[in-house]
C-alpha cells in the first residue's frame, strides 16, 4: 500500500469539525507563536516526509528505472502527475491544549487544511517543489487558543534511485500565524530547510524509515520567537492489505531559540491505523504522547492526543 501521507493523507468532511463552545470562557491570553508552532508538530501536519509525492517507500516512475532491474512494488505506478490538491480534517482530543506545565486544559480541537502542490520533474529523478496551504485550528471549549496558519514553500527534491530511494531536499519556507477571531497576524517567519528521507524495505508489506531535517530561521517577527529547528524521525509501517496499514514512529526535535538563549527538546511517539476508503479518500486513527524538556522556566510540558483524520487528495 502506498499511503498518501506523501501528498497529504487527509480532508474535511466530518468528525468534530464544529463543536459547541463551553467550559472555560474566552480570555485575554496573548497569542503564543511557540504553542501554535508546536501544535503543528504534534499533529504531524509539518511532517514533510509524508507530504511530498517524490518521497515515501517508492519514488515516482522515471525513464531510467529499467536500468535498475526489477523492483518490489505492491501496485503499478500511474503516470506521474505534478499537481496535488489536499483537503484535510483532523479532529483530536488533547489533555493539554495550551501546552503548559501546570493548569492543563483538556479539549477537543479540529484542524482543517487546504493545500495545493506543484512538483514538476526537472530531470529524471529531480523535482521542483511549490506548496501553498491554509489551516484553521479551532478549539471546542477554549476558543482563545484558536489560530490560523498560512504556509508556502519553494524548493527542489532529488531521489537517489540507486541508493534505495534516498531522497534529499532543500526549500525556502514562509509561515504566518493569525488569531482565530480577528485574523490579526501575531507571527511571521522566513526560513531555509534541508532534509533527507531513507526508506528501508523489510519485505512485502514491511517498511522501516529514517528522516532528518533542519530548518534555519532567517527572519522572524517577533524576534523572540525565532528558532532553528532540527528533527529526527524513525518509524515502521506494516501493510496488512492494500487498504490497511499500521504505523508507529518516534520523533525528536531540537528547538533552538537563539534570541532567547533557550533550547527545547521535544520527544513524540505515535501509533496510527490507516484505512484507504477509496482511491482518493483515507481515514486515519491516531494517538501520540509528547514530552517537551526546556531549559526555560515554565517551558516543560507533557501532552497526549488521540483522534481521527480524514482526507481527500487529488493528483492531476
Amino acid at each position: 500500500m502506498r499511503l498518501r501521507w506523501r501528498t497529504g493523507l487527509i480532508a474535511p468532511l466530518l468528525l468534530l469539525c464544529v463543536l459547541p463552545p463551553g467550559g472555560v470562557a474566552e480570555t485575554d491570553v496573548p497569542p503564543s507563536p511557540q504553542r501554535a508552532r508546536d501544535i503543528g508538530k504534534l499533529t504531524g501536519q509539518n511532517l514533510d516526509l509524508w507530504e511530498q509525492p517524490a518521497l515515501g517507500p517508492y519514488a515516482p516512475k522515471s525513464p531510467g528505472d529499467p536500468d535498475l532491474g526489477e523492483q518490489l512494488v505492491v501496485a503499478e505506478f500511474e503516470e506521474y502527475r505534478p499537481f496535488s490538491f489536499l483537503l484535510a480534517q483532523r479532529s483530536l482530543w488533547t489533555d493539554n491544549a495550551a501546552l503548559t506545565d501546570d493548569n492543563e486544559l483538556s479539549d477537543f480541537y479540529s484542524d482543517t487544511e487546504l493545500r495545493l502542490s506543484y512538483m514538476p520533474r526537472l530531470a529524471a529523478n529531480t523535482y521542483g517543489e511549490f506548496n501553498a496551504s491554509y489551516s484553521f485550528y479551532r478549539y471546542a471549549d477554549h476558543s482563545f487558543l484558536d489560530f490560523d496558519s498560512i504556509e508556502a514553500s519553494v524548493g527542489a527534491i532529488h531521489v537517489f534511485r540507486s541508493l534505495n530511494d534516498l531522497s534529499v531536499w532543500s526549500r525556502y519556507n514562509y509561515n504566518s500565524l493569525l488569531t482565530g477571531s480577528g485574523h490579526d497576524e501575531f507571527f511571521r517567519d522566513h526560513s531555509i530547510e534541508l532534509g533527507l528521507y531513507y526508506p528501508i524495505p523489510l519485505g512485502i508489506g514491511n517498511l522501516a524509515y529514517f528522516g532528518y531535517n533542519s530548518e534555519f530561521s532567517i527572519d522572524s517577527n517577533p524576534d523572540y520567537s525565532s528558532r532553528h529547528e532540527h528533527a529526527f524521525t524513525i518509524g515502521y509501517s506494516y501493510s496488512a492489505t492494500d487498504r490497511i496499514e499500521l504505523g508507529t514512529y518516534y520523533r525528536f526535535y531540537v528547538h533552538d531559540y537563539h534570541e532567547l538563549d533557550r533550547t527545547d527538546l521535544l520527544h513524540t511517539v505515535g501509533l496510527s491505523l490507516t484505512t484507504r476508503i477509496t482511491e482518493r479518500l483515507d481515514l486515519l486513527l491516531a494517538g501520540s504522547y509528547s514530552l517537551n524538556d526546556s531549559d526555560a522556566r515554565g517551558g516543560d510540558y507533557e501532552v497526549g492526543e488521540a483522534g481521527a483524520i480524514i482526507g481527500f487528495s487529488y493528483d492531476f
